[in-house]
């Protein structure tokens, strides 16, 4: 394979709502940067097996943050193919416990829970890995580097891609739906602009080619 390609998850069974990057090797270890809501993990899977990649070659699960919609199948990818999770150090004790996680959506989502987000469980600690700003994730001869974004949520990190200037940014540079406008995703509480300013910034200095969107694609027209 060629560079970082996207799998649609079909969220609620409609296309181009929630992403799954996959990158990695021809032949070699493959790693998905964020992987959903449990809900759409057989999807994710069939969505490799279209693209002719064993789900069983998948080593890493790159998450941006810890949201349901991003990460909440972290923990399928390391229970059933053995895939280590990295996660950002505000956000690594929630997948290793998603307790208080999973409290506090049901409070907004209620009986919805299942239905949008299917099952949420712990990511055995043997196969989490904290990731610091700046660290590199090596799955062949990819490289990942994760840089802190706060500003969305304090556990966020956008994954660089050197080799192609290409930044997977999560949540951090907005949300465009169908070709809609770039719209800054704002859940309580955790929203800080401050940090989100700067977190833009730091992207900026990047000078990135493109970016990819969580929600939803690639967007090569960059500095607007």
């Amino acid at each position: 394979m060629s560079g970082l390609r996207l799998i649609d998850g079909r969220h609620l069974g409609r296309p181009h709502v929630i992403a799954t990057g996959v990158v990695g090797d021809t032949f070699g270890p493959l790693a998905l940067i964020d992987c959903g809501p449990e809900s759409v993990f057989a999807t994710t899977v069939s969505g490799l097996r279209d693209l002719g990649l064993a789900p069983e070659r998948v080593t890493h699960v790159c998450v941006t943050h810890i949201h349901f919609d991003h990460a909440g199948a972290a923990w399928r990818w390391a229970v059933d193919y053995g895939a280590t999770v990295c996660v950002h150090p505000v956000g690594a004790p929630h997948l290793a416990d998603p307790t208080r996680l999973v409290a506090s959506a049901t409070k907004i989502f209620g009986a919805r829970m299942g239905e949008l987000w299917g099952d949420m469980r712990a990511v055995p600690p043997d196969k989490l890995r904290i990731v610091a700003d700046g660290e590199e994730v090596h799955v062949g001869s990819t490289v990942l580097r994760a840089i802190e974004t706060p500003g969305h949520a304090p556990h966020h990190h956008a994954w660089w891609l050197p080799a192609e200037r290409t930044l997977y940014a999560g949540d951090v540079a907005g949300v465009v739906i169908d070709g809609g406008p770039c719209l800054p995703p704002c859940p309580p509480p955790d929203i800080d602009l401050a940090h989100w300013k700067t977190s833009l910034a730091k992207i900026r200095a990047l000078q990135p080619r493109r970016l990819a969107l969580t929600h939803w694609g690639f967007v090569d027209d960059v500095a607007p």
